[in-house]
């Protein structure tokens, strides 16, 4: 399925958003196969979906650890933190 799009960039100020950014990425994953590809190319993509804010936001809450552990850490803040504002 060549084309698909992700979504629109991540707004960090908008917590009420989050959810529905978060499906909306969930649903390229799978409809693009993104999925399947190896976990440093969906974190990386993830990521760039993220814009560059997120490099900031996620260095500082974790500063050590698995690539993986970072994504997994990050898509958990995007569903526990729907109230949390964290421009920096």
């Amino acid at each position: 399925m060549a084309g698909i799009r992700p979504p629109g960039q991540f707004n960090f100020t908008k917590p009420d958003e989050w959810p529905k950014w978060k499906k909306r990425f969930e649903q390229f994953r799978s409809a693009s196969k993104l999925s399947t590809e190896p976990d440093t190319q969906q974190i990386n993509t993830l990521l760039y979906c993220l814009g560059e804010e997120a490099e900031s936001v996620l260095a500082s809450r974790y500063l050590s650890g698995r690539a993986s552990t970072v994504a997994i850490s990050a898509n958990e803040s995007l569903s526990n933190s729907t109230s949390r504002n964290y421009t920096t």
